[in-house]
């Protein structure tokens, strides 16, 4: 391809480099919508097929009005070396006969043929770059019109035989600069079609950098708005600043999302504000409740008769749940508030020497007993969210588990997590609505607790967020319907020391 023709390509670079920063200057314009935005975008990323096509049809136009030049100069070409042909054969032809019958007559007639075979001969050497042929096939024409009538017949023969030569060999030049005419016109159609496969390549990767440029004009606002709302539902105290002009709507929607986080988070201070005021209001009452019942319970006022016994053990343990459920409603409450985990290296047999000590208790009331796997001495996290963990998954398994049966903790270590996993024998329970245990005031339909109450369906919640906050997740383990089995994953940062 010649530097003529790759002028275009090495131009359409610097073009297309300049384009992303025209296209970035004129969204500094304020397009007033995104409709508008999104419009003017494509046009500069369909600027280059418009391109593409008004340079190809030029070149197609270019290319036809060849081939019909080249058509119309060869059909030319042809008639006049026919014409040429059938003007010699006739003068030849003439001549002869003047010679034999040496009629006058018939010099006026080769005198007209002569003129028609140099106007044939004209029109042909200026079609052909064969100035020389022509000159020698003038000169021997000359000579064979003024032969002298006197000249022998050998003599006349040589003249005509040595003009037909070179008659035959301009036929053959004209032939050849005919085909070599035509062998460039088809090298000039493969070198064009060359090019503009060349140009289309470049003109749709340049194409394919504006469509990827005037997307990245609409996808950035909406990028940073998804940024916006995940810090709003990671409930973060400092939103990203606003770093968009434009479009208008995404513009405004920035605004209202910004106004939303601000009215959520007063909503969640209230929230907060009126459970934690609520939850210490009840604990007052039902402090009273508890030590009356206790009073009652133990006669201090007076005997009590056998029905009245029963109905203060029915209101102690409702109380007694009640303040259960108040304690959950707080923890969850505190749990809430805590917006980002606090790790640390924890020795795992204080740890669960701790836990066991607390849930000794509960757990040898309904004659289960912790069976322990801890494959790991120390680990990295939050020592009071897995204490969260730890204690709501015991308590589930006491309120959920068989009697004589084992609650099984495991602890152990895979590749770049912990891998904490708490399982009990149970009742049968509904294996399908497994994910749906983990969200806040869910409950299994067929679970029934050992102690007859309905459960506050907050364990597994708290459970999930405790892992959440330490990087984590929380699943439960589907295998046997008859066996219940929790595993905590969580992010295993620092290695092992």
């Amino acid at each position: 391809m010649s530097l003529q023709r790759s002028a275009f390509h090495l131009d359409a670079v610097p073009v297309c480099l300049q384009a992303k920063g025209q296209l970035d200057k004129s969204m500094q314009l304020r397009l007033g919508s995104l409709r508008q935005l999104t419009l003017v975008s494509f046009m500069f990323a369909l600027l280059p097929l418009g391109v593409l096509l008004w340079q190809n049809q030029r070149m197609l136009s270019d290319l036809g009005n060849l081939a019909v030049t080249q058509a119309r100069h060869a059909v030319d070409l042809t008639r006049s070396v026919e014409s040429l042909q059938d003007n010699a054969n006739d003068i030849e032809r003439l001549v002869r006969q003047y010679r034999v019958l040496n009629n006058p007559d018939l010099l006026p007639v080769i005198q007209n043929y002569t003129r028609l075979f140099s106007g044939a001969l004209t029109n042909s050497c200026n079609k052909t770059d064969l100035s020389h042929l022509c000159v020698e096939i003038r000169h021997h024409l000359q000579q064979i019109v003024n032969l002298d009538a006197e000249l022998d017949t050998q003599s006349v023969d040589l003249e005509l035989r040595q003009f037909r030569q070179l008659l035959v060999n301009f036929t053959d030049a004209a032939s050849a600069q005919l085909d070599a005419s035509l062998d460039q016109q088809r090298q000039h159609v493969l070198q064009t079609r060359e090019e503009i496969t060349w140009q289309t390549l470049i003109l749709v990767i340049i194409t394919m950098m504006l469509v990827w440029a005037a997307s990245q004009v609409v996808v950035k606002p909406v990028s940073k708005l998804e940024r916006l709302i995940r810090a709003i539902g990671n409930q973060n105290a400092n939103l990203p600043a606003m770093e968009f002009n434009y479009p208008r709507e995404l513009v405004d929607l920035d605004t209202r999302l910004r106004w939303l986080a601000k009215r959520l988070t007063h909503l969640e201070s209230i929230r907060h504000a009126m459970l934690r005021h609520a939850s210490h209001e009840l604990k007052t009452p039902l402090a009273s409740i508890r030590e009356g019942c206790s009073l009652l319970s133990d006669e201090v006022v007076g005997p009590l008769s056998e029905k009245q016994q029963e109905v203060v053990s029915l209101l102690d343990i409702g109380a007694k749940r009640l303040t259960q459920l108040v304690e959950q409603l707080l923890d969850y409450n505190r749990l809430l508030q805590q917006s980002n985990a606090k790790p640390g290296w924890i020795n795992v047999a204080d740890l669960f020497e701790q836990i066991s000590e607390r849930h000794k208790l509960s757990v040898a009331q309904n004659k289960q007993y912790l069976q322990l796997d801890l494959q790991i001495k120390r680990l990295f996290a939050d020592e009071q969210l897995l204490q969260r963990i730890l204690d709501n998954l015991i308590n589930n398994a006491v309120a959920y588990g068989l009697a004589d049966s084992a609650i099984d903790i495991e602890l152990t270590q895979q590749d770049s997590h912990y891998c904490l996993t708490v399982s009990n024998a149970c009742r049968t329970w509904d294996t399908d609505s497994a994910e749906q245990l983990f969200q806040p005031f869910q409950r299994g339909e067929h679970s029934q607790r050992n102690d007859g109450l309905s459960g506050s369906g907050l364990g597994l919640s708290i459970v999930a967020d405790c892992a959440r906050m330490m990087g984590g997740g929380a699943h439960i383990v589907p295998g046997d319907p008859r066996q219940f089995s929790v595993r905590i994953l969580l992010p295993n940062n620092k290695g092992t020391e």
